[in-house]
Formats: structure tokens, C-alpha cells, sequence
């Protein structure tokens, strides 16, 4: 099995060997684990996404992190905008690297476990970044169903 920084590597070098959602893709088969069916995560989609950040939470780009001992960058958490718990709802695979915002490890938590008015904001914010990607990977969505999965609205 492969460690971490052996893993980063060999996406590094499968970089050169491409095979990123630059359009609508199938979604992959569930998987299930222990009962709990899930879908598989690309780290080539997120490892894409975390280079397009630049190495730096896309909430507030002014958030200090500490370096990755993996990669030597700085270390940030790459989060599902769409909630992978959604995928069920569309055709096309919602795991690609523009669904993917990259977030410092409290803004990461902040997402997930902040009150809703706080987590409110912060997901219209990260939205209106990215809403006119979506269309051109087969995804309908606006900002009161992205709510919705996050059960806010």
C-alpha cells in the first residue's frame, strides 16, 4: 500500500497522462463499505483542484496554513461545493475539479459544523465563484438547491 507522499507522487506523475472532467462524465458505480454506500473520489480531480487554488483557502485567501508534509505546500482540504451525498440526484459524476473548492482546515470545518447563518454565507460565497462552471459538466444547479443539500433552506 502506498503512503501518502508515495500516492501524491504517482498523481503528480499521472498529471502528464490527464484524464480530468473537462466536460460532462458518467458517474461511477457506488461502492459500499461496511452498509454505507458511497462513490468513489478522484485525488486526481482534487489534486487539480488544489493546484487551480494555488495552494490557499478559497474562502479567505488570507487564512496561513501549515506546509504539507506530503507535498511541501501549503496545506489545504479539498471539499465537494456540491456535497458528494447529492450525487444520487444527477446522471453526471459531480466529482470533478471545478465542484471541488479548497479550504484551509478551519474553514473546511466551518463548512461542515458552523452554525447555518454562518455556513449560509459561506457557501453562497463559494458558489457565485464558481456557479458558471457547472453547466459545461452536465450539472443544473443553483443556489437554493445547493442549500437545500446542505439542509439549510
Amino acid at each position: 500500500m502506498l503512503n501518502d507522499y508515495e500516492g501524491e507522487k504517482n498523481i503528480i506523475r499521472e498529471e502528464q497522462t490527464k484524464y480530468l472532467a473537462d466536460g460532462p462524465k458518467v458517474k461511477p458505480d457506488r461502492n459500499m463499505d461496511s452498509g454505507i454506500y458511497s462513490y468513489p473520489r478522484s485525488r486526481k480531480e482534487a489534486f487539480e483542484a488544489k493546484k487551480r487554488s494555488n495552494w490557499v483557502c478559497e474562502f479567505n485567501r488570507e487564512h496561513e496554513t501549515f506546509t504539507n508534509i506530503t507535498n511541501g505546500n501549503p496545506h489545504v482540504e479539498a471539499h465537494h461545493l456540491i456535497p458528494m451525498a447529492a450525487q444520487d440526484y444527477y446522471e453526471n459524476s459531480i466529482d470533478f475539479a471545478d465542484n471541488i473548492v479548497c479550504l484551509c482546515p478551519t474553514c473546511h470545518s466551518r463548512i461542515h459544523y458552523a452554525v447555518r447563518a454562518e455556513k449560509k454565507g459561506m457557501i453562497v460565497e463559494l458558489f457565485n465563484q464558481r456557479k458558471n462552471l457547472y453547466l459545461k459538466h452536465g450539472i443544473k444547479i443553483d443556489e437554493k438547491l445547493l442549500l437545500i443539500f446542505y439542509g439549510i433552506v
